[in-house]
């Protein structure tokens, strides 16, 4: 088999004949000292600073190597936190070259694919943390897109200003919630992880927004945050707009939404709720 030797290697493509490599557990990579650890790493971050199409492709075919063909092994070692206590998904994602994403970096998707379906929480939580650190909504909704069974409730995000403030649009609304009840969307802002969520309920409409740091995350230590969510009048956009939340660093906030056509203005004729959040930093 071959594989990419650290001492000769400054890039996916350059490859060596290598000795057939014993086998391992993953709990084996948290060593510094590890040979196997060594070529993972020689691996991943010649994939992260390549420029090459193809870099994708040749990481798994290396580290499918290293694991001996057993796909079930590599999936154990990209989800597992072996690599400066996380995730090689998370450092993958931390630092791969910050481009507008239209559609995810292939190796990203290589990686994904790899691990299987579904992800465990800590891989889970170890992607969500380094989008959080780039402060990219748009590659955290193509990953949550991926990872997604179903159809997205929520149309993409529609804007994100450099005045703090984020747009989107939910279309097909009260179709929406009299078919599935509950609608919800994550986003990152702020380097802040947010959920919008909309419940029925037999008097109406209850949204629910919330900041969602998880226990150690680097979240924790960002600074305090005031978010407003307005809704657009469906006839009068925002001159006739109203400020139904505010969100202050880790609270949460609860609102009722009238389901009744003749009190919401918020949904007009096209069906659709535009909303709009403010961020505030101090």
């Amino acid at each position: 088999m071959t594989t990419v030797d650290p001492r000769r290697s400054n890039g996916i493509g350059l490859r060596v004949e290598a000795e057939k490599m014993a086998s391992f557990n993953v709990t084996d990579l948290s060593s510094p000292d590890n040979p196997v650890r060594s070529r993972f790493v020689a691996l991943f971050c010649a994939a992260v600073y390549s420029d090459s199409p193809g870099a994708a492709s040749d990481l798994i075919r290396d580290c499918m190597a290293i694991c001996g063909g057993d796909k079930d092994l590599l999936s154990k070692v990209l989800q597992s936190t072996w690599l400066i206590g996380n995730t090689p998904l998370h450092w993958v994602v931390s630092n791969i070259q910050t481009t507008k994403h239209k559609t995810l970096p292939p190796l990203v998707e290589e990686l994904l694919d790899s691990c299987g379906s579904p992800l465990t929480q800590v891989a889970r939580d170890s992607i969500e943390a380094a989008c959080c650190q780039r402060d990219d909504n748009t590659l955290f909704r193509l990953i949550e897109k991926r990872l997604s069974s179903g159809s997205p409730s929520f149309e993409d995000i529609v804007e994100i200003t450099p005045s703090r403030s984020m747009s989107f649009i939910i279309p097909m609304f009260p179709d929406r919630m009299l078919m599935s009840e509950v609608l919800q969307t994550r986003f990152i802002m702020q380097g802040g992880l947010y959920t919008l969520s909309f419940h029925s309920k037999v008097d109406g409409w209850t949204a629910i927004l919330v900041f969602s740091p998880r226990p150690g995350d680097v979240l924790k230590v960002r600074r305090p945050t005031w978010v407003s969510l307005v809704f657009k009048s469906a006839t009068d956009g925002l001159s006739g707009s109203c400020n139904v939340a505010s969100v202050f660093q880790y609270d949460s906030s609860t609102f009722p939404v009238d389901f009744l056509r003749a009190r919401n203005p918020h949904v007009g004729s096209d069906r659709k709720l535009s909303l709009e959040m403010n961020f505030t930093v101090f």
